[in-house]
């Protein structure tokens, strides 16, 4: 089976443009299709976009690059999903902000991804990293069954998530007009050399 991988736009972003908040669960898979069970990332992101639920967003990547701040800063939770050659079962973990984004590439890990949007939008929503079990890198396009089981298995977590964060309300679709907004600053991210810097 094939999943299309589309990139994140590169434009420019404002803090005004993005309110406080309660967002979407935003659910982020990447990794290489033609790489066997390193395409079970994009795989399942595809399949959480056909379930189309209220307050679920899901993006499916090759890798993760600075420009996935904005859709970040948007969410109110993000899981980010990816193979792991290194556990035998689906495991998902809290992931913090790293410590600075001085030394970042234009190929990010999620932890930085973090911080960077809380550099930028002055915020940053709860996440988690679910790795889901591989062990075929190989040139291909299908899955191993420990990694096809092992998405069924993540696909039920997400959805256990979506569901609790329908049920407490947090993806409320509508926002109050006395929510606070973040300060107006203009930001360019420039993904060519994996930078950003603030436009006067």
């Amino acid at each position: 089976m094939r999943f299309s991988i589309k990139e994140p736009e590169t434009e420019l972003h404002t803090k005004s443009s993005i309110d406080c908040p309660v967002g979407p669960l935003l659910v982020i898979g990447y990794g290489n299709p033609l790489r066997s069970d390193d395409g079970v990332g994009p795989a399942l992101a595809a399949t959480v976009g056909t379930w189309q639920l209220p307050g679920v967003r899901s993006m499916v990547c090759h890798q993760l690059t600075p420009e996935l701040v904005v859709p970040i800063a948007e969410a109110g939770q993000v899981v980010f999903v990816d193979a792991s050659k290194d556990y035998s079962f689906v495991r998902l973990r809290g992931v913090e902000p790293a410590q600075s984004t001085r030394t970042m590439t234009h190929v990010v890990d999620p932890s930085s991804l973090l911080q960077l949007t809380k550099e930028l939008y002055d915020r940053c929503p709860a996440a988690q990293i679910l790795t889901i079990p591989a062990e075929k890198f190989t040139f291909g396009e299908t899955l191993s069954d420990i990694c096809r089981d092992g998405m069924q298995t993540a696909l039920a977590r997400i959805r256990v998530l979506a569901t609790r964060r329908h049920q407490t309300g947090e993806n409320a679709g509508s926002r109050s007009k006395k929510e606070k907004r973040l300060p107006t600053q203009a930001w360019r991210l420039h993904a060519k050399r994996g930078t950003v810097r603030k436009e006067p």
